[in-house]
């Protein structure tokens, strides 16, 4: 195998793992954005003697969380896919100083007006990355810790939901519509 397949991979692989690790972090904002709107709008609700009023202006800041962390996922993703991949594989990859970047601006030239000197710079850039491996330049705590975080999340929003804990009313009439059942015998009467 030539110098530049090698290093193509060897950048594959890193963008995977950067990837991983944007995702993570996005699921992470998006739980704990969530979460915190649930927890305000469940201790706002029975202030509000659980009116549906009150109800739709969770549901709607509920809306408004999600759409925002999730803006910012797609945000950050096209950043990395754009010109910006360079930057940030320099980040993740500081050892290559410099030479990811001008390998991926050369290589992206037309066939006859990259420089001849790309498989020289190929090789040194990979002969750089062999010497720590991607585990250790992209660490997986990077990724497994956000995508803990939201999993953590996702558990503490179901304890909510789902149980019968002081906020539990709130939390239940804004994502299931359910009335505690003191106040749907008085919205009844």
């Amino acid at each position: 195998m030539n110098a530049r397949f090698e290093l193509d991979h060897y950048l594959s692989h890193a963008r995977r793992r950067l990837r991983w690790i944007l995702s993570a972090q996005g699921s992470a904002l998006l739980v704990v954005a969530l979460l915190v709107v649930t927890l305000v709008a469940a201790w706002m609700l029975p202030r509000y003697g659980f009116t549906a009023g009150a109800a739709l202006a969770g549901r709607i800041a509920l809306a408004v969380a999600a759409l925002g962390a999730v803006a910012w996922w797609v945000w950050r993703w096209r950043m990395q896919e754009r010109g910006r991949a360079a930057a940030a594989l320099e980040r993740a990859l500081p050892d290559e100083s410099g030479r990811i970047a001008t390998y991926l601006q050369e290589s992206a030239k037309e066939p006859g007006k990259a420089s001849v000197l790309l498989d020289l710079l190929a090789a040194d850039a990979l002969a750089l990355a062999q010497r720590e491996p991607l585990t250790q330049s992209i660490r997986p705590q990077r990724y497994v810790l956000p995508a803990a975080g939201a999993v953590l999340g996702v558990a503490l929003l179901g304890t909510l939901l789902f149980s019968g804990i002081g906020l539990g009313d709130g939390a239940r009439q804004l994502w299931l519509g359910r009335l505690p059942p003191a106040a749907s015998v008085a919205a009844a009467a």
